[in-house]
């Protein structure tokens, strides 16, 4: 007779696995290829790093194009990363969609009197034309409307703060 339920073995069914394939860095297509200032990658593992693009917002390109200098583009930087500090203290939007139900306006603290007090040391020293050249490129990545404003402004900034001796 045959084995009963109980002593008959099970088949046992093995998991599949597939073997691991190879990570490499996504690339970008060939139409952002051309629109791209890109890092050539060279040396062992080059195909597992990451491409770099170099003028991915107008800043990048200006210096890029050799329209702006190195301190003028490191300043430039540093003004985006106080500009960012400065519109997310004021809770500035750009667009909200329709799908945000976010709260928006008075948020009930006293928020950080540091980040704008810093905004508007930055910028003190700049005219309004300046100002304005200033924000529409280097913090809103527009083109320059006018480049030796942009130009005159990054300069200011770039120079070391006057300080005045009351003796």
């Amino acid at each position: 007779m045959g084995k009963s339920r109980k002593n008959r073995k099970r088949a046992v069914t093995r998991k599949h696995t597939q073997p691991e394939e190879r990570i490499t860095a996504v690339r970008p297509t060939p139409e952002r290829q051309r629109h791209g200032v890109w890092l050539d990658l060279t040396g062992p593992g080059k195909n597992d790093r990451a491409a770099v693009d170099l003028a991915s917002d107008q800043i990048g390109w200006l210096y890029h194009t050799k329209q702006i200098t190195s301190s003028q583009e490191q300043t430039a930087r540093n003004v985006q990363d106080a500009w960012a500090a400065y519109s997310a203290e004021l809770n500035l939007s750009t667009g909200r969609s329709c799908l945000d139900i976010g709260p928006v306006g008075y948020r009930g603290d006293d928020g950080n009197p540091h980040v704008i007090r810093a905004w508007r040391d930055l910028t003190r020293r700049l005219n309004s034309w300046q100002y304005g050249a200033l924000v529409h490129t280097a913090c809103q990545d527009n083109p320059p409307g006018n480049i030796r404003l942009l130009r005159d402004a990054l300069n200011i900034l770039s120079e070391p703060k006057k300080v005045k001796n009351i003796a």
